[in-house]
C-alpha cells in the first residue's frame, strides 16, 4: 500500500470465481482505491479461466531493471506450505520484454470482460504470444520464454516440443527426466501424457513427483524403471519421530518444472507459472521459461531429487484409504521387520539411484544476470 500512496504501484489481479465476492482479493482492491495515488492502478482480470501468472516487475526512470517469476503464489500456502520455485533476472533485456507482456495483459484485461474466450483471444493473437522471447548472447543463459493464452497451433508447437524433449531422452544413452509438476493425472496434452507414463520406459533415468500423479510407483532395488511419487500420500504411519510429520493443507508440490539432459549436451529446464497442460496454455495468463543452463538445470534437479526422496519414504509407509490401524508391538514402536528406517537405508544402500537431502532451511532463488 505504500508503493500505491506514492504513485508507484500497478497491479494486475485476478478476478476468477475463487477470487470474488468477499475474498481477501476484493478486500485488497477496496483497500488499493482508496489509498493509490495516480498513476498507481489495478486491474481486475483472468483472459478465459486465471490470471495465473505469478510475475514482479522493477522499473527505474520507465526501464525494467529486474523481474522475479516462477510458481510462487504470493500467498501465506504459496511461500510456506507449497513447493515452488522462484526466478529473479538482473537484466535489462529480460525485464523490458516482460513490462512488455504485462502492458499488453493490461490493454487486453482493460478493453474486455473477464473472464471470457474474447479475452483471451485479444491476448492470443498479439505478437507477444505468438513470438517466443529469445534471450540474447552475452550474460544470460540461452533461453526461450513464451507467454499465454495461445492459440490452438502455438499450444501444439510449444508443448509438442517439450514433449518431443522428454521422448528424445528415452533414446539417448544417459537420458533422464527428472520432474516436479503439480498435477499429471486428468491433464490434457503432450506433455502431462508423456510424464505419467515415462516410469514405464527403462531406457531412460526418470524420477518424478506430482500431487496428482498417474500412479505411484516407488523405487524398487534391482529394476530400471523409474519412480514417480506423489506429494499428498494418505495417513502416514511411521515411527517417532517421524511420526510428527504433518498432513499439510491444499498443494505440497505446487512447482511446474521438468529437467532433460542433465549430463547430455544440452541441459535444459522448463519451468515457470504454467501447469503445462493445454487448457492452462489456452485460457490462463502464464509464462513458461526454457532455459538451456547446466548451472540452472543441477539446481531444479537437487531440488527434484530431494522432494521425491522424501516423498518416496512416506508413499512407501502411506496408510491406503480405509485400512485398519495395525496394532504395534509397542506402543510409538513400529510392527516387527516393518522398521521404515532400516528398510529406507538398505534400499539406498543396494540402489543405484542418487538421492540428495532436502535442506530445511530456504534456498535463495538463483539470480540470472548481472545489475546494470
Amino acid at each position: 500500500m505504500t508503493l500505491a500512496e506514492q504513485g508507484r504501484l500497478r497491479i494486475i489481479l485476478d478476478n476468477s470465481k475463487e477470487h470474488v465476492g468477499g475474498t481477501p482479493e476484493d478486500q485488497f482492491t477496496n483497500l488499493f482505491k482508496q489509498r493509490k495515488k495516480n498513476p498507481s492502478d489495478i486491474v481486475r482480470g483472468s483472459f478465459d479461466r486465471y490470471s495465473h501468472d505469478k510475475v514482479f516487475v522493477v522499473l527505474r526512470s520507465g526501464s525494467a531493471i529486474q523481474v522475479l517469476t516462477g510458481s510462487t503464489n504470493f500467498s501465506l500456502t504459496g511461500l510456506y506450505v507449497n513447493a515452488n520455485h522462484v526466478l529473479v533476472f538482473e537484466d535489462a533485456n529480460v525485464g523490458n520484454h516482460y513490462n512488455e507482456v504485462f502492458e499488453k495483459s493490461w490493454q487486453v484485461l482493460s478493453s474486455n470482460k473477464s473472464p471470457s474466450k474474447a479475452a483471451a483471444n485479444a491476448f492470443s493473437g498479439t505478437d507477444v504470444a505468438t513470438e517466443p522471447y529469445e534471450s540474447r548472447a552475452g550474460f544470460m543463459p540461452k533461453m526461450q520464454i513464451t507467454f499465454s493464452p495461445h492459440a490452438e497451433a502455438d499450444i501444439n508447437n510449444i508443448l509438442g516440443g517439450i514433449a518431443d524433449r522428454i521422448e528424445q531422452e528415452t533414446h539417448s544413452a544417459k537420458g533422464n527426466v527428472i520432474f516436479a509438476v503439480m498435477q499429471i493425472a486428468r491433464s490434457g496434452g503432450p506433455v502431462c501424457m508423456k510424464l505419467g507414463a515415462i516410469h514405464a520406459t527403462q531406457s531412460v533415468y526418470s524420477y518424478g513427483i506430482s500431487d496428482a500423479p498417474e500412479g505411484v510407483f516407488l523405487y524398487a532395488p534391482g529394476h530400471a524403471t523409474g519412480v514417480q511419487v506423489t506429494g499428498k500420500p494418505s495417513q502416514v504411519t511411521l515411527p517417532p519421530p517421524f511420526d510428527e510429520v504433518p498432513n499439510l493443507p491444499g498443494h505440497e508440490i505446487h512447482d511446474k518444472f521438468v529437467v532433460c539432459g542433465l549430463n547430455g549436451n544440452d541441459p535444459v529446464v522448463y519451468c515457470g507459472s504454467s501447469n503445462l497442460a493445454s487448457g492452462g496454455e489456452a485460457e490462463n495468463g502464464d509464462n513458461l521459461l526454457a532455459i538451456h543452463d547446466a548451472d540452472v538445470a543441477t539446481a531444479f534437479a537437487i531440488e527434484a531429487l530431494g522432494l521425491i526422496d522424501h516423498y518416496n519414504f512416506l508413499d512407501r509407509w502411506a496408510k491406503p484409504k480405509g485400512a485398519r490401524k495395525k496394532k504395534s508391538s509397542a506402543a510409538g514402536s513400529p510392527t516387527p521387520n516393518t522398521n521404515p528406517v532400516k528398510e529406507a537405508a538398505a534400499h539406498k544402500k543396494s540402489g543405484k539411484k542418487a538421492s540428495f537431502r532436502k535442506k530445511a532451511a530456504k534456498k535463495a532463488p538463483p539470480k540470472l544476470g548481472r545489475r546494470r
